[in-house]
C-alpha cells in the first residue's frame, strides 16, 4: 500500500476505482503518454501499459478493465496485469496524479481525451515486450515553459496574474 501526501494510505479498492486528477493534463506524444502534473509543476512520461491505463480511465473505464486490454495487447496472464495495474495506481494516487472516485482532487473527466489526443486503437499483435506499468520518466517544468504561457497579449500588455513573467520585471 502506498501513502498519499494526505498521511493516509491507499487501499486496493481505491486504487482500482481511481480516477485522473482534474489537475493533471495528458497527451499523448508518439507512443509514449505525456502527463503535465499542473499543481507540482512536472512532466510525467508513462510507459506502454502505465499509457494504456490511463488511456482507460480517463475514458471512464475502472483500472480491471484497463488492466485486461493490456494483458490482451501484450498476451499477459490478467491476474499478473492485475497486481501490476493495481501497484501502478496506488503510486499514481499516492502522488495524487489519480484520484478515489469523489475525492476533492478528482474533477468530472470528460470521457474525450485532451485536444489533439485521441483514443489508440492498440494492434492486434503485442509489442515488442510487456513492462509492468510505471512512470518512464519525470522532469520539472523549466521556468521558460511558464515564461512562453505568460507573454504579452496583442496590445503588448503583460497579464497581471501572471507574476513569474519575464516581460513584468518579475523571475
Amino acid at each position: 500500500m502506498a501513502e498519499r501526501a494526505t498521511g493516509r494510505a491507499t487501499t486496493r479498492a481505491e486504487a482500482e476505482l481511481a480516477v485522473p486528477a482534474a489537475h493533471v493534463a495528458w497527451q499523448r506524444v508518439g507512443s509514449e503518454v505525456v502527463l503535465l502534473d499542473i499543481t507540482r509543476r512536472q512532466l510525467i512520461g508513462l510507459n506502454g501499459a502505465g499509457g494504456m491505463l490511463w488511456e482507460a480511465l480517463h475514458r471512464g473505464q475502472d483500472l480491471m478493465v484497463g488492466a485486461r486490454e493490456v494483458a490482451r495487447v501484450y498476451g499477459q496472464p490478467a491476474a499478473v496485469v492485475d497486481e501490476h495495474a493495481a501497484g501502478w495506481a496506488e503510486t499514481l494516487l499516492a502522488r495524487e496524479i489519480l484520484c478515489p472516485p469523489g475525492a476533492a482532487c478528482a474533477a468530472a473527466s470528460s470521457a474525450t481525451p485532451q485536444a489533439g489526443a485521441a483514443p489508440r486503437a492498440w494492434p492486434n499483435e503485442a509489442p515488442d515486450r510487456y513492462d509492468p506499468p510505471a512512470i518512464a520518466w519525470e522532469e520539472p517544468l523549466e521556468q521558460a515553459g511558464v515564461y512562453a504561457a505568460c507573454g504579452k497579449d496583442a496590445g503588448g500588455d503583460v497579464d497581471p496574474n501572471c507574476l513569474s513573467s519575464p516581460f513584468n520585471g518579475a523571475s
